[in-house]
């Protein structure tokens, strides 16, 4: 397969529809607002990230590989570019301690947790 096409779609309903309407996530989001934009995923992906999150993005990388084939770059940037999965942290998102934020555009995807533990989460909701 030479790429692979990971889609999320357009919702705006609370949680207990989202289950009623097959979006089968784990952890379960408290809320998701899908807007119709898939990311495609190509060998020249790189994975950036900040706040000391080298061996989250190490393991996202690790995680990635096997299936795809591919070897994905870990960097450590500030933000997020196009043809990236961007991981952060925001000690200001109204989530609790281990709450996260998954985006995912056409550019990039970007996954920010209140904490590393948040991130993680984040990246085992993406995989």
């Amino acid at each position: 397969m030479n790429k692979i096409t990971i889609y999320l779609f357009c919702l705006l309903m609370p949680v207990n529809v989202l289950a009623q309407e097959g979006l089968n996530i784990i952890p379960r989001p408290q809320n998701a607002v899908l807007i119709g934009q898939s990311f495609q995923m190509d060998p020249g992906l790189q994975i950036l990230y900040g706040d000391e999150l080298g061996d989250l993005a190490a393991y996202l990388s690790a995680t990635l590989s096997p299936p795809t084939g591919w070897d994905f770059e870990t960097i450590e940037a500030d933000a997020a570019e196009p043809n990236t999965i961007f991981l952060s942290i925001n000690n200001n998102i109204d989530t609790d301690d281990e709450g996260y934020r998954l985006s995912v555009t056409t550019e990039s995807v970007q996954i920010t947790g209140k904490s590393a533990a948040g991130v993680f989460y984040g990246i085992q909701s993406f995989l």
